[in-house]
């Protein structure tokens, strides 16, 4: 059964915050093969302007993708990891994040179509800061199969 469409427009804060910690920036940098010096260390991240180690670009995904699991399990759609894939991510960093920084997710269903057998589901993520600083915003779209054993399965409506 497809997603409902009823759900486009409906968002949502995560009740959890996101504490950027250093050595998690250094862990996740090293696992993704940025050795940007701005991620590893405090004088390099200084000398381009920052009291702290910077995030890469895609650090977010971390917080993102909880957010997001979170979001469609509260609107009464269950996840199955094993049959969805991501199709596309864009995100656009308004200001650079940093070690210390506490984030906010808020997660916004953006679109919902069936396509090729498939719900395709796009979400909007907005990250603020304590403060409500937007400092990043992105869409993400995901691909679950339907059928016997599909991606999304709507629980209730």
């Amino acid at each position: 059964m497809p997603i409902s469409p009823d759900l486009i427009g409906t968002h949502h804060r995560y009740p959890s915050t996101y504490v950027v910690g250093r050595e998690k920036i250094r862990e996740l940098s090293l696992a993704i093969q940025n050795h940007h010096p701005a991620h590893h260390s405090l004088p390099a991240a200084s000398a381009l302007g920052h009291d702290e180690l910077v995030i890469p670009p895609t650090f977010l995904c971390i917080l993102g993708y909880a957010a997001q699991k979170w979001f469609l399990q509260h609107c009464g759609i269950a996840i199955n990891d094993k049959k969805i894939a991501q199709v596309d991510q864009q995100f656009t960093m308004l200001r650079p994040i940093l070690t210390g920084d506490v984030l906010h997710c808020e997660v916004h269903m953006h679109d919902i179509r069936t396509a090729f057998g498939a719900d395709i589901v796009t979400t909007k993520n907005v990250i603020t800061t304590d403060d409500g600083t937007v400092v990043q915003h992105g869409y993400t779209t995901l691909m679950g199969h339907t059928g016997d054993e599909p991606g999304f399965t709507q629980t209730h409506s």
